[in-house]
């Protein structure tokens, strides 16, 4: 059987999918949601929630709509609406809506596959697409739902994108999602590089000098309303101007770009490993060697996965594994491009070719789901210490609010306490962050484990019942 898309027989595949198709794909966005909303609310709460909840309860639908407040108009504009629904812990709803934003999100990517591979083939890369485990971070990380909204997105423009080789106006109508995308994140601008790989290598009617003739105008518009979108962004970043350099690239752009790479085909994931330039550098020269293999989907994927990583990885310390998220489909369709690469070889024939690619597929999932699951499990512990760090805050509240500073001791890099008091309580006392003790004078003063991250995490995945922070010196 062919994974070509273009010659399987009875099953000929092509840009138009019928209505059984759209059924289909509301199933599995059905059940992917369903699997995903109680998985993303056992959470909690993590860094950018509630600062981010700060921020859009101070700034007016105005402010907001003009993009004075920063170029992720949507973002806030969500972010605003919800919090009224729920102003203490407004991550509990955003939660919902990650749910429902990745289950539509493997929906479409289901319809996109479907464009050029087997109904069975393309069921498999859309479950496969569920537990992807390279964009975990984006789908317990509330604050981090922009990640999500801008995959799904993106897959709408590619899916549209691609319906229009057989019709043009679907290429135009690809500009609705992909504008929606520019106002929810910047880094929406790799979208056209995404379309011009996809028109490139997964498309074959006619030369490709005629192929890049019948895009320009659609092509054009989106790289205008990127460059503006852009130019925004650096010129109006309202309350990102603190995390965003003015100088890009912001650090070495290659090694973080190999990063993030190698997050999207490693199931394992040591931060020393992620964080070395062995592993970036490593990662980009086997990426440029997989773009020699004579496969449109390969390298339509690949490039899918640096075009839409591009621009946060250039503009920020370190490739978040969030990023990864809007490139699982470019993920999942470069590995599909392997997998028939491996499967049209003379090593494999007959039956054996049959089990081993059966056989590397299960083990596949399995690995994706095993460590997404470890992710999970380390970022639903985050969320229990966010809790506990609050109900310590909470319980002290009148030393807070009446001190002149607060101490804390061996201070986590994942927990900036101090946006729980700025949003909970409307102070911004001065901050003694990383003492080597607390003062002794009666102030207040947090002291964390020593033992953070890994005996924690450990401890709270067996059910240990002991504090994570305390008031003051342990006695």
């Amino acid at each position: 059987m062919a994974l070509n898309g273009h010659r399987i027989g009875d099953r000929a595949l092509s840009t138009r999918l019928n209505n059984s198709e759209l059924v289909s794909a509301g199933w599995i966005s059905g059940a992917v949601a369903l699997l995903w909303i109680p998985v993303a609310m056992s959470a909690g709460m993590f860094a950018d929630d509630l600062i981010l909840s700060a921020w859009v309860s101070k700034t007016s639908w105005t402010t907001i709509l003009s993009g004075e407040a920063g170029p992720f108009i949507l973002y806030m504009l969500y972010w605003k609406a919800l919090l009224p629904l729920n102003p203490e812990n407004p991550f509990q709803i955003a939660h919902v809506f990650t749910g429902i934003l990745h289950g539509i999100h493997c929906g479409i990517l289901y319809l996109l596959f479907r464009t050029f591979l087997t109904r069975k083939q393309a069921l498999l890369c859309a479950l496969a697409a569920s537990v992807y485990r390279s964009g975990s971070e984006a789908l317990v990380w509330a604050a981090a739902i922009n990640d999500v909204l801008i995959g799904m997105l993106t897959a709408l423009t590619v899916f549209l994108w691609a319906k229009g080789k057989t019709d043009r106006n679907y290429r135009w109508l690809s500009l609705l999602p992909y504008t929606i995308a520019l106002t929810a994140k910047p880094s929406a601008a790799g979208i056209p590089g995404i379309c011009l790989a996809w028109t490139l290598f997964m498309e074959t009617n006619g030369p490709v000098r005629i192929r890049l003739r019948s895009i320009l105008a659609p092509a054009g518009a989106m790289g205008v309303l990127g460059a503006l979108c852009g130019a925004n962004a650096y010129l109006r970043p309202g309350y990102w101007a603190p995390i965003y350099p003015r100088e890009l690239p912001h650090g070495d752009l290659f090694t973080r770009m190999g990063e993030a790479l190698s997050r999207g085909f490693i199931f394992f994931s040591p931060e020393t490993l992620y964080e070395s330039r062995a592993t970036g550098y490593a990662s980009l020269a086997i990426c440029l060697i997989l773009l020699l293999v004579p496969s449109g989907k390969v390298r339509a994927g690949l490039l899918w996965a640096v075009c839409i990583q591009i621009v946060p990885v250039a503009v920020s310390a370190a490739a978040g594994s969030r990023y990864g998220y809007p490139a699982t489909g470019g993920f999942i369709c470069a590995t599909a491009g392997i997998v028939e690469a491996v499967a049209s070889s003379r090593l494999m024939q007959g039956n054996r070719r049959r089990q081993l690619i059966s056989a590397a597929i299960a083990l596949w999932m399995a690995l994706s789901v095993l460590f997404l699951a470890w992710d999970v499990r380390c970022r639903i512990t985050w969320g229990k210490l966010y809790a506990e760090t609050r109900q310590l805050l909470h319980r002290h509240r009148r030393e807070i609010e009446s001190a002149a500073t607060i101490t804390s001791v061996r201070l986590p890099r994942i927990l900036p306490y101090w946006q729980i008091i700025e949003y909970d309580f409307g102070i911004k006392p001065p901050y003694n962050l990383n003492a080597g003790q607390c003062p002794g004078d009666g102030t207040p003063c947090l002291v964390f484990r020593r033992e953070f991250p890994v005996s924690i995490r450990t401890s709270y995945i067996r059910g240990d019942e002991w504090p994570f922070v305390e008031w003051g010196e342990k006695p």
